[in-house]
Protein backbone atom coordinates (compact mmCIF):
# COMPACT_ATOMS: atom_id res chain seq x y z
CA UNK A 1 0.00 0.00 0.00
CA UNK A 2 2.80 2.58 1.03
CA UNK A 3 4.52 2.30 -2.32
CA UNK A 4 1.08 2.86 -4.02
CA UNK A 5 0.69 5.83 -1.70
CA UNK A 6 4.23 7.03 -2.20
CA UNK A 7 3.46 7.35 -6.20
CA UNK A 8 0.41 8.81 -5.87
CA UNK A 9 1.52 11.38 -3.54
CA UNK A 10 4.33 12.09 -6.18
CA UNK A 11 2.03 12.47 -8.95
CA UNK A 12 -1.22 14.30 -7.55
CA UNK A 13 1.70 17.18 -5.97
CA UNK A 14 0.29 18.17 -2.28
CA UNK A 15 0.60 15.87 0.57
CA UNK A 16 -0.48 18.00 3.66
CA UNK A 17 -4.09 16.68 2.72
CA UNK A 18 -3.25 13.19 2.83
CA UNK A 19 -1.18 13.75 5.46
CA UNK A 20 -3.39 15.18 7.63
CA UNK A 21 -6.25 13.26 6.85
CA UNK A 22 -3.98 10.03 8.24
CA UNK A 23 -2.36 11.55 11.39
CA UNK A 24 -6.04 12.22 12.18
CA UNK A 25 -7.10 8.69 11.73
CA UNK A 26 -3.96 7.47 14.09
CA UNK A 27 -4.63 10.22 16.59
CA UNK A 28 -8.77 9.50 16.89
CA UNK A 29 -7.97 6.06 17.08
CA UNK A 30 -5.32 6.57 19.87
CA UNK A 31 -7.46 9.03 21.84
CA UNK A 32 -10.66 5.81 21.24
CA UNK A 33 -8.53 3.41 23.27
CA UNK A 34 -9.41 5.24 26.43
CA UNK A 35 -12.53 3.05 26.04
CA UNK A 36 -11.05 -0.15 26.07
CA UNK A 37 -11.28 -1.40 29.44
CA UNK A 38 -9.09 -3.95 31.54
CA UNK A 39 -11.55 -6.94 30.40
CA UNK A 40 -11.45 -9.85 28.15
CA UNK A 41 -15.01 -8.03 26.38
CA UNK A 42 -12.37 -5.33 24.97
CA UNK A 43 -9.63 -7.23 23.69
CA UNK A 44 -11.24 -7.05 19.74
CA UNK A 45 -11.09 -3.66 20.42
CA UNK A 46 -8.31 -3.22 21.82
CA UNK A 47 -7.01 -4.99 18.24
CA UNK A 48 -8.85 -3.02 16.01
CA UNK A 49 -7.79 0.32 17.70
CA UNK A 50 -4.31 -0.44 17.62
CA UNK A 51 -4.28 -1.84 13.76
CA UNK A 52 -6.18 1.41 13.09
CA UNK A 53 -3.74 3.43 14.88
CA UNK A 54 -0.64 1.61 13.55
CA UNK A 55 -2.41 1.95 10.00
CA UNK A 56 -2.89 5.78 10.27
CA UNK A 57 0.64 6.28 11.25
CA UNK A 58 2.32 4.31 8.38
CA UNK A 59 0.13 5.82 5.37
CA UNK A 60 1.11 9.14 7.24
CA UNK A 61 4.55 8.61 7.44
CA UNK A 62 4.47 7.80 3.64
CA UNK A 63 3.13 11.68 3.18
CA UNK A 64 5.55 12.91 5.57
CA UNK A 65 8.70 10.91 4.21
CA UNK A 66 8.03 12.59 0.53
CA UNK A 67 8.23 16.35 2.00
CA UNK A 68 11.27 16.24 2.37
CA UNK A 69 12.91 16.75 -1.02
CA UNK A 70 10.47 20.19 -1.02
CA UNK A 71 12.11 22.16 1.58
CA UNK A 72 15.95 20.39 2.37
CA UNK A 73 18.14 20.45 0.18
CA UNK A 74 19.40 16.38 -1.39
CA UNK A 75 23.02 16.45 0.34
CA UNK A 76 20.72 17.55 3.70
CA UNK A 77 18.13 14.44 3.85
CA UNK A 78 20.20 12.23 5.95
CA UNK A 79 20.50 14.52 8.67
CA UNK A 80 17.31 16.47 8.79
CA UNK A 81 15.64 12.97 8.71
CA UNK A 82 17.53 11.41 11.27
CA UNK A 83 17.04 14.72 13.42
CA UNK A 84 13.23 14.81 13.08
CA UNK A 85 13.23 11.19 13.88
CA UNK A 86 14.97 11.92 16.82
CA UNK A 87 13.23 14.59 17.84
CA UNK A 88 9.96 12.51 17.75
CA UNK A 89 11.40 9.60 19.65
CA UNK A 90 12.51 12.16 22.38
CA UNK A 91 9.23 13.67 22.27
CA UNK A 92 7.96 10.48 22.93
CA UNK A 93 9.89 9.80 25.90
CA UNK A 94 9.31 13.13 27.14
CA UNK A 95 5.46 12.46 26.91
CA UNK A 96 5.86 8.89 28.72
CA UNK A 97 7.92 10.62 31.34
CA UNK A 98 5.16 12.83 32.11
CA UNK A 99 2.64 10.07 31.78
CA UNK A 100 4.19 8.26 34.30
CA UNK A 101 4.95 10.81 36.73
CA UNK A 102 1.97 12.99 36.33
CA UNK A 103 -1.06 10.10 35.59
CA UNK A 104 0.01 6.36 36.01
CA UNK A 105 2.44 6.37 39.37
CA UNK A 106 0.67 8.76 41.67
CA UNK A 107 -0.77 7.16 44.85
CA UNK A 108 -4.10 9.36 44.07
CA UNK A 109 -4.39 9.98 39.88
CA UNK A 110 -5.37 12.75 38.78
CA UNK A 111 -8.88 13.88 37.72
CA UNK A 112 -10.67 11.37 40.26
CA UNK A 113 -9.32 8.99 37.89
CA UNK A 114 -10.53 5.20 39.07
CA UNK A 115 -7.60 3.06 39.52
CA UNK A 116 -9.55 -0.13 39.77
CA UNK A 117 -10.77 0.58 36.20
CA UNK A 118 -7.43 1.21 35.13
CA UNK A 119 -8.49 4.80 34.26
CA UNK A 120 -4.88 5.89 35.74
CA UNK A 121 -3.10 3.75 32.35
CA UNK A 122 -6.13 3.99 30.19
CA UNK A 123 -5.86 7.95 30.03
CA UNK A 124 -2.31 7.93 28.94
CA UNK A 125 -3.91 7.41 25.28
CA UNK A 126 -5.66 10.44 25.46
CA UNK A 127 -2.76 12.32 25.93
CA UNK A 128 -0.67 10.75 23.62
CA UNK A 129 -3.41 11.52 20.97
CA UNK A 130 -2.87 15.28 21.79
CA UNK A 131 0.60 15.11 22.18
CA UNK A 132 0.97 13.63 18.57
CA UNK A 133 -1.92 16.73 17.55
CA UNK A 134 -0.14 19.17 19.22
CA UNK A 135 3.50 18.47 18.21
CA UNK A 136 1.98 17.90 14.64
CA UNK A 137 0.67 20.95 14.11
CA UNK A 138 3.97 22.98 13.11
CA UNK A 139 4.60 21.21 10.46
CA UNK A 140 1.03 21.93 8.86
CA UNK A 141 1.39 25.69 9.42
CA UNK A 142 5.53 26.05 9.06
CA UNK A 143 6.38 23.82 5.99
CA UNK A 144 5.83 24.42 2.60
CA UNK A 145 3.44 22.05 0.53
CA UNK A 146 3.73 21.14 -3.37
CA UNK A 147 1.08 22.58 -5.78
CA UNK A 148 -1.60 20.46 -6.76
CA UNK A 149 -0.23 19.10 -9.93
CA UNK A 150 -3.81 19.54 -11.53
CA UNK A 151 -3.79 15.78 -13.09
CA UNK A 152 -7.18 13.65 -13.04
CA UNK A 153 -7.84 11.10 -9.93
CA UNK A 154 -8.15 8.17 -12.40
CA UNK A 155 -5.10 9.67 -14.40
CA UNK A 156 -2.95 9.96 -10.82
CA UNK A 157 -4.23 6.68 -9.54
CA UNK A 158 -3.11 5.01 -13.34
CA UNK A 159 0.21 6.74 -13.15
CA UNK A 160 1.15 5.91 -10.04
CA UNK A 161 -0.09 2.27 -10.26
CA UNK A 162 2.10 1.47 -13.52
CA UNK A 163 5.18 3.35 -12.03
CA UNK A 164 4.80 0.94 -9.42
CA UNK A 165 3.89 -2.24 -11.39
CA UNK A 166 7.05 -1.05 -13.64
CA UNK A 167 9.10 -1.23 -10.58
CA UNK A 168 8.12 -4.27 -9.27
CA UNK A 169 8.91 -5.66 -12.99
CA UNK A 170 12.35 -4.75 -13.24
CA UNK A 171 13.20 -6.45 -9.43
CA UNK A 172 12.90 -9.79 -11.28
Amino acid sequence: MSPILGTFSDKAGRRKPWLGFFSLVAILAVAAMWFVRPSADDVLLALVLLAVANLGFELAIVFYNSMLPSFVPRHLFGRVSGWGWGAGYAGGLVCLAIALVWIVQPETPPFGLDKEMAEHVRAVTPLAAIWFAVFALPLFFFTPDEPRTGLPFRRVLREGLSEVLGTLRTIR
